[in-house]
C-alpha cells in the first residue's frame, strides 16, 4: 500500500491511495499519477483490471466515476457507514446500486479478485 504522488508510476500488485487532486494518465512508459484538471476521471485505467474504493471522507462527486468503472467491469465498493466518520460517498454509491462493506470485507474481496 502506497500513497500516490504526482509523477509516480502505477505498480502492478500495489494498492495506491490517491489524495485529492490526482488522476491517472497514460505516458510513454505506462500509467502515471498526474495532477487532475478538474475532477479526476480515472479514464486511463482498464476497468476490468481495477478497483475503486470510496473510503471515509471520499468526495461524493467520485460516485459517477465509480459507477462508470463498475459498469465497465471494474470492482467498486464503499466503506460501510458504521465504520467511517464520513460515509456520504459510500451512501451515495449504495443508493445507486453499489455496495458498502467493512474494511476487513473490502480486503477479502480484493484478495478474491486478485489472489496474492
Amino acid at each position: 500500500v502506497v500513497l500516490a504522488q504526482a509523477g509516480d508510476m502505477l505498480q502492478a500488485g500495489t494498492v495506491h491511495v490517491l489524495p485529492d487532486g490526482l488522476d491517472i494518465q497514460a505516458a510513454p512508459a505506462g500509467l502515471v499519477f498526474a495532477p487532475a484538471e478538474g475532477e479526476p476521471t480515472y479514464a486511463a485505467l482498464r476497468a476490468e483490471d481495477s478497483a475503486l474504493l470510496l473510503l471515509s471522507g471520499a468526495d461524493v462527486a467520485l460516485v459517477d466515476h465509480a459507477m462508470a468503472m463498475r459498469w465497465a467491469g471494474g470492482w467498486v465498493a464503499g466503506q460501510s457507514a458504521d465504520q467511517c466518520f464520513d460515509p456520504a460517498a459510500s451512501n451515495a454509491l449504495v443508493a445507486r446500486g453499489g455496495e458498502a462493506l467493512g474494511l476487513a470485507q473490502l480486503a477479502q474481496k480484493l484478495l478474491q479478485r486478485w489472489p496474492a
